[in-house]
């Protein structure tokens, strides 16, 4: 090879990693633009569905999705997760609006906490008959998870969390709901088959306070362990300190439908 060409192709190799180069920082200049100006939230809120879908096994629609990357904030309107209900009634849970605050917690170990949650108007409904049977929806299940007696279905842990123009249906009773405070933990276990389940939850939330303040006039922490099945509802502990007052409270009811509950308390 003669000097003349070997400069001519030490030459045709810069021309073309300038092209590369080129054709990179333009692909990355667009995809930056695309995510700033929300031309990419019709693709996240495909991805969220399909994510949300297949964790809980529900049909999932959401109106519309929008990220803010530099603030690290997301908000999801009109959120809808359907469970085994009848179609005239209410589907198991509706969010007009969720509004997440994230924080990142090891950027190297690319795990991402929640700084803050706030829900506008949920509607939580459930329902759970006599034989055990709840409108709950069924998760697909793998192969090694048929094998696992135990799953975990929700693990969350966020600094600041509200709820605003909210309630609970429970059969045919209805709670409103309007509450915020600090640091929420909140899990969720299955243990058995989907049909016959039983659902165990623990709970921790810091610093808690009624919409209306007169309901509750200083921050109260709550925590509780508790399970649901077909042999009803138990709250093995259920643990309320509010100022300088503390109490302590079990409560069991094998029939919800009935309303019969038995508890103790100390406090």
């Amino acid at each position: 090879m003669t000097k003349e060409s070997r400069w001519r192709k030490i030459l045709w190799l810069e021309h073309v990693f300038w092209v590369l180069g080129t054709w990179a920082l333009l692909g990355i200049a667009l995809a930056i633009i695309a995510v700033g100006s929300g031309l990419a939230n019709p693709l996240l809120r495909r991805v969220l569905i399909h994510r949300m879908e297949t964790l809980t096994g529900a049909r999932v629609e959401i109106r519309t999705v929008s990220v803010g990357w530099f603030s690290l904030s997301a908000t999801v309107n009109g959120m809808v997760v359907h469970g085994k209900e009848a179609a005239s009634t209410e589907p198991l849970l509706s969010v007009e609006q969720a509004r997440v605050g994230l924080r990142i917690d090891s950027f190297w170990g690319r795990r991402v906490g929640l700084n803050e949650l706030v829900l506008q108007s949920p509607r939580l409904h459930l329902r759970v008959e006599k034989d055990g049977s709840n409108n709950l929806p069924t998760l697909k299940r793998t192969s090694a998870a048929r094998k696992t007696p135990q799953e975990m279905l929700l693990e969350l842990h966020v600094q600041r969390a509200e709820i605003k123009d909210g309630w609970l249906l429970y059969n045919d009773t209805k709670k409103l709901l309007a509450v915020e405070g600090g640091d929420l933990a909140f899990e969720l276990t299955r243990r058995g088959q989907p049909e016959h389940a039983l659902y165990i939850g623990t709970l921790k939330w810091e610093s808690v306070e009624l919409a209306r303040r007169r309901d509750v006039p200083v921050p109260a922490n709550l925590s509780a362990k508790f399970s649901l099945g077909p042999g009803g509802f138990a709250l093995e502990q259920g643990v309320l300190d509010l100022g300088r007052s503390h109490v302590d409270l079990q409560a069991q009811a094998k029939d919800l439908n009935a309303g019969n509950w038995t508890y103790r308390y100390r406090g």
